[in-house]
């Protein structure tokens, strides 16, 4: 797999090492489920040979492009077509401005803390058929997409009161909004797994990830927060901290690409420090430094890849180490994307698409009948288990629950 490094990007020559494959066509999910988005090519560096010269190239179709990073992943060329979308992104927003539904999705940061302190009223308002439609008719958030619940106590206030034990590896946990909000359970088992596998876990003060921001090509807003990271996760390696271990896959490729190869927020030592939570574990067992015992735990799982986690290029361990705890079962989906893409899948205009994208991946499960899904990515899971009615959960619950305590 790549590994995407920030290095200073002309956004203006980005195209030219095209070879003009069209692998990134057959790549796309978007492309591949309809005629209205031109594919990656054409929207990417087809366009940006114009862009370049200055011509207005961009229309609505720009939109369409869900962020998924798979054209990227399959170029042979190394044609970062992604980053040419956001850019794209970025000057069709500026001169024909964001509707409602984008705007209010993509600063859900500034909504969450009020929806989980008031979690008793705003968790039941989501739910009700009427609040919905209103939502879809006046901010163009689709009545059918799935929403998030809010926790009754966020994960901020467990990282405030809880002093993780000193120990031989350190790490600054990134957890992200969601799990601050909507699942504070996840951040406390990629807290317990860690513990357990003998890492002390530090919290820096932390801001929204920006990668919703970025997506939707709000470049000014996502800097303004990712260089408030930037200096508290600096901060934290200054401190001992050998790695950055993020939960969400999204989050970690904000962070350790988008930061700087989009934003262009420059050079910092985050960048290279930040892994996933089970590619970091993966590090210490190579290293002969993971010894968690396991406890007898029956379970039939599907694990699905997010496309991001492909994207960050590390490859996908949770599996293998899934595999290891007494009486679970993991087969990996290997079905496509699931659609969601942040907001993409939560809008009305591309609510429809979204669950035409991650048809592939609702067939598979319903095939398979597992009794959970598993992925790291908190969008593919909502999206999987509204899809299929079956439970979702992140990885290092399974963990964190075998384990032998």
């Amino acid at each position: 797999m790549k590994r995407f490094i920030p290095e200073p990007r002309r956004p203006e020559t980005l195209f030219d090492p095209c070879i003009k494959c069209t692998i990134c066509v057959s790549a796309c999910p978007v492309a591949q489920t309809t005629a209205t988005f031109p594919g990656p090519k054409q929207a990417g560096p087809d366009a940006q040979r114009f862009r370049g010269r200055g011509e207005p190239v961009e229309g609505p179709w720009i939109n369409l492009c869900s962020g998924c990073y798979r054209c990227q992943v399959a170029c042979p060329a190394d044609v970062p077509i992604a980053e040419i979308n956001l850019f794209a992104k970025q000057r069709y927003a500026a001169e024909k401005g964001r509707d409602v539904a984008t705007e209010l999705l993509t600063h859900a940061h500034w909504f969450n803390p009020w929806g989980q302190r008031f979690h008793w009223f705003a968790t039941p308002l989501l739910r009700m058929k009427w609040a919905r439609w209103l939502a879809e008719k006046l901010f163009g958030v689709d009545r059918r997409a799935p929403l998030p619940t809010f926790a009754r106590e966020s994960f901020r206030t467990f990282a405030r009161r809880h002093e993780s034990p000193r120990a031989k590896h350190k790490v600054a946990y990134f957890y992200g909004c969601f799990t601050d909000s909507n699942a504070p359970e996840v951040g406390r088992a990629v807290v317990k797994v860690l513990e357990a596998a003998g890492v002390e876990v530090i919290f820096p003060v932390q801001q929204c990830c920006g990668a919703a921001l970025i997506g939707a090509g709000n470049f000014d807003r996502a800097r303004r927060q990712d260089a408030a990271n930037l200096a508290a996760f600096e901060q934290a390696l200054d401190q001992g901290a050998e790695a950055i271990v993020v939960g969400s896959p999204s989050c970690a490729l904000a962070l350790s690409h988008e930061t700087g190869e989009v934003l262009g927020l420059g050079h910092s030592a985050v960048y290279s420090r930040v892994v996933d939570l089970f590619t970091y574990l993966h590090r210490l067992d190579e290293a002969g430094e993971l010894n968690l015992k396991w406890k007898e735990t029956p379970l039939h799982a599907a694990y699905h890849e997010a496309c991001h986690l492909t994207a960050l290029g590390f490859g996908a361990h949770a599996p293998a180490l899934l595999r290891r705890i007494p009486g679970v079962q993991v087969r990996v989906l290997d079905a496509g994307c699931c659609g969601l893409a942040g907001t993409y899948g939560l809008k009305h205009k591309t609510a429809d698409l979204a669950r035409q994208i991650g048809a592939g991946v609702a067939r598979r499960v319903a095939e398979w009948r597992p009794d959970v899904v598993l992925s790291e990515c908190e969008g593919c899971r909502m999206q999987i288990e509204h899809l299929t009615g079956v439970p979702a959960k992140h990885p290092a619950e399974v963990l964190a629950d075998a384990l032998v305590e």
